[in-house]
């Protein structure tokens, strides 16, 4: 194992080496000359293909550096653990009066604890044959990394859609055993082997403290991505017009979901299953956005949090809040051009007056 100095060294050379290589594999689409004027501005390589930096340059942009590392401290330490830790989330959601799914245990990988009455010697199989299905991720982690739905058919049990899946896989390390959440049919119509959900990014205005959404996506899972939507994954984000709830067109983002050096490609419809998106209207979602602030002003010490919420059937759920939210939605619409958004992040230290 290598010594603590050198794993501390593990990340940003293993980031260093997949810049090299994704600039030089971009070169053709993106001059080199462009890709380092983005590196020294802090953006990764391939958010050359993403930006419109010609149209708006760089200092419209927060940029990866800055939320990497000047984001997340925007949060009181204290309440960054608030959401950093998911059962912990569900805890103080629930006792707030937020809709939030149902936490049924966690594991620290040797046993599972269940919250309500239950017969541990039964175990998450005897949980699964009565619910059906069942959400597992880390307690910690973010991305959709390592998430897994358990779901009984019969005598078959599945893990992400595979018949006969490793339940117990699922329960390595510190994972938490959650509802699975039945989503309204307008998201299920658009992509149904992934939970869709809206990323609401939730700032607390300068002047006065009061808590607003700055920008939201709608993403939407893809065969690509499949079980989670994630962007990353391969995913495809559509904007959301805060004002009204109204989606824009999806991106395919180069290097998640759209193939080769490309830039971002757009659609009106879902490529996988030809349902329309652009034109699309949430439902709820003035009282989404309601709510949304109600929790922050509850939260005080929390500046920028990213929360994910699902529609469902009757309403909506939040899924879970986010300390360092990504800032690859300014794919659509950079930050900084936003009187609102530009003056929280120079008020906050992460860009500067000048930028």
């Amino acid at each position: 194992m290598p010594s603590t100095p050198l794993r501390l060294l593990q990340r940003p050379l293993s980031r260093f080496n997949r810049e090299v290589r994704d600039g030089y594999a971009n070169r053709a689409s993106v001059p080199l000359r462009r890709q380092l004027a983005a590196w020294r501005r802090g953006f990764y390589a391939n958010h050359s293909l993403m930006y419109d930096f010609d149209r708006f340059g760089f200092d419209a942009y927060v940029s990866d550096l800055q939320r990497a590392t000047k984001v997340e401290p925007l949060n009181d330490p204290v309440q960054r653990n608030l959401l950093n830790d998911k059962l912990v989330s569900f805890l103080f959601l629930r006792s707030i009066g937020a809709p939030t799914p149902e936490v049924y245990g966690y594991t620290n990988g040797e046993r599972t604890v269940f919250l309500a009455e239950q017969d541990e010697r039964g175990g998450i199989e005897r949980l699964l044959e009565t619910k059906r299905k069942l959400v597992l991720k880390p307690r910690g982690a973010s991305g959709g990394d390592r998430f897994c739905l358990l779901e009984q058919h019969g005598d078959t049990t599945s893990v992400n859609g595979q018949p006969g899946g490793e339940v117990r896989g699922c329960l390595q390390g510190s994972v938490v055993i959650s509802e699975f959440i039945e989503q309204h049919e307008y998201a299920r119509d658009v992509y149904p082997r992934a939970t869709n959900t809206l990323r609401l990014l939730t700032l607390r205005d300068s002047d006065s403290g009061e808590p607003f959404v700055g920008t939201a996506i709608h993403r939407f899972g893809t065969e690509r991505s499949k079980p989670v939507d994630n962007t990353r994954k391969g995913g495809l984000p559509a904007r959301v017009e805060v004002q009204t709830g109204v989606l824009g067109p999806l991106a395919a983002m180069p290097g998640y979901y759209a193939p080769g050096h490309v830039r971002v490609q757009w659609h009106d419809v879902h490529p996988d299953t030809g349902v329309r998106v652009k034109g699309m209207k949430v439902p709820y979602w003035a009282e989404i956005v309601n709510e949304i602030r109600r929790v922050m002003l509850s939260m005080e010490g929390l500046r920028c949090v990213g929360w994910d919420v699902a529609v469902t059937r009757d309403g909506f759920t939040i899924i879970e809040g986010n300390n360092r939210p990504d800032v690859i939605m300014q794919v659509f619409r950079p930050f900084l051009v936003e009187e609102r958004i530009r003056r929280f992040f120079q008020d906050n230290g992460v860009v500067t007056a000048t930028t």
